[in-house]
């Protein structure tokens, strides 16, 4: 069984602005992580196969082939998530819990953002919309930092993460919408710098008798009493973020073990 069954499929409207240039002055504390994102090179879609087991046979060559089209074709983004961090002394990262009723990604650990309506004009105020639906931020509390190349959901979304920076009052001042999210939580910014997610086992029934082992970080969070695990789609994004931004590179990888 395929994690991935859906098609990519490419979007295109000559209105909307996906991504924009940046300039931040020098004295911002985020002006160097700025930079580093305005000068990625790199390929501004990232692979879903790349060390990924969940994906198998011919139908692992047909996301290829389609990767391999996308590249050549650059469309605009399905969706966007806001990474959002705070402007202080001990940057977090917001997170959230998407509510258990929901009807796509229920009950996961997420970035704020979702998918593209009709009258959004940017990749930037597509994840400010999200955001302001999801936890009340409004569109002039935060600050564009950049954005960091699209990634592949499993649904064949290509999602693009923008990142911004708010400050700590802002931040303090959000509230979860009941509607769509659970609860919202945040991680240190240096702990995700300097401590590698650790190889987590999930038990994947619907895989047979396997495990599926892949990189996540565990936020200890006070509220709750246990730690939340970030991992998948969110926890490649925030990896992503480490390495352009900060030289920071993780391996990311999901790996199918059998049942011993």
């Amino acid at each position: 069984m395929n994690y991935f069954s859906s098609q990519i499929k490419a979007h295109t409207d000559p209105n909307f602005v996906d991504k924009t240039a940046v300039y931040l002055p020098s004295e911002h504390r985020f002006s160097k992580l700025s930079r580093s994102l305005s000068g990625y090179q790199g390929v501004d879609i990232l692979s879903l196969t790349q060390n990924n087991d969940l994906i198998e046979g011919a139908y692992r060559q047909q996301l290829n082939q389609a990767y391999e089209q996308l590249l050549i074709d650059k469309p605009l983004p399905h969706a966007c998530v806001l990474v959002a961090i705070t402007d202080e002394i001990s940057p977090r990262l917001l997170l959230t819990r998407r509510a258990s009723n929901l009807s796509s990604h229920a009950g996961e650990v997420s970035l704020v953002g979702g998918k593209r309506d009709e009258t959004d004009r940017s990749s930037y105020e597509v994840a400010i919309r999200e955001a302001f639906e999801e936890v009340g931020l409004v569109n002039d509390a935060s600050t564009l930092l950049g954005f960091l190349p699209m990634q592949i959901s499993k649904k064949g979304l290509l999602v693009r993460p923008v990142v911004a920076s708010i400050t700590p009052d802002t931040a303090d001042s959000l509230i979860a919408s009941e509607d769509e999210i659970q609860r919202l939580f945040w991680a240190d910014l240096t702990y995700l710098k300097t401590t590698p997610p650790m190889d987590y086992r999930f038990e994947r029934p619907e895989l047979g008798r396997t495990h599926l082992h892949t990189p996540a970080w565990l936020i200890d969070d006070r509220q709750i009493g246990e730690p939340e695990v970030v991992w998948g789609l969110t926890g490649r994004i925030i990896a992503n973020l480490l390495h352009i931004g900060y030289g920071v590179r993780y391996q990311w990888y999901y790996h199918l073990q059998a049942h011993r």
